[in-house]
């Protein structure tokens, strides 16, 4: 199932350029292009479809030949649609080309990425720690986000809005969503370790 790295690339490099393009000719007035862009780049579901497209474009660097990574790639692109599906779709009233690109950030790229890993990337590399190892990505990123919002006043996701919730429960929620992650992540593993073939078993 090696050809399903070519219709992941391109889902997911054209949605990115797509919703790039949306952005920059449908944003207010009141918010300069940069700006716009800054923000849209500041949307965990965007920094994990770009992480999808390079993970599958530049496959001979040496970060993403390594397995560690395709695993973290895919719990959070799992937990990206989960999320969503779960939690924020019902928020949104989209139409046109932005729900084109809201199926595929949040659905096919997810669902073909994770058929990626189960039949494409080797199995019997991961760790049980891999799930600890994983959060640090996350953990920038809310950092990042609530550093990002206390200066322009702006949050990506209703649940880690500090103006509606206060830093408590924004906190609170963004734990609630790291456990998300670790439980992902476990999973992932155990299903490695399930997949591996015998000879690669306690070969690391």
């Amino acid at each position: 199932m090696h050809y399903l790295r070519y219709p992941i690339m391109a889902i997911a490099w054209t949605s990115l350029i797509v919703q790039v393009y949306l952005t920059a000719t449908t944003h207010s007035e009141d918010v300069s292009l940069q700006m716009a862009l800054f923000n849209l780049f500041s949307y965990f579901t965007i920094l994990t479809n770009l992480a999808v497209a390079c993970s599958l474009t530049f496959i001979n660097s040496r970060f993403f030949t390594d397995n560690r990574t395709h695993g973290a790639i895919t719990v959070y692109i799992t937990a990206v649609a989960l999320i969503y599906f779960l939690v924020l779709r019902h928020l949104y009233d989209i139409q046109g080309l932005n729900l084109a690109t809201d199926i595929a950030f949040h659905y096919l790229t997810p669902i073909l990425y994770i058929l990626h890993w189960l039949f494409v990337v080797e199995k019997g590399d991961y760790e049980w720690f891999d799930a600890v190892r994983w959060l640090k990505f996350p953990a920038i990123y809310l950092m990042y986000t609530l550093g990002r919002g206390a200066f322009f006043d702006v949050y990506p996701y209703p649940f880690m809005d500090v103006n509606e919730l206060g830093y408590l429960m924004a906190i609170r929620n963004s734990l609630a969503v790291a456990v998300v992650f670790w439980v992902l992540g476990t999973g992932l593993v155990a299903i490695d370790k399930a997949m591996a073939r015998p000879e690669r078993i306690g070969s690391r």
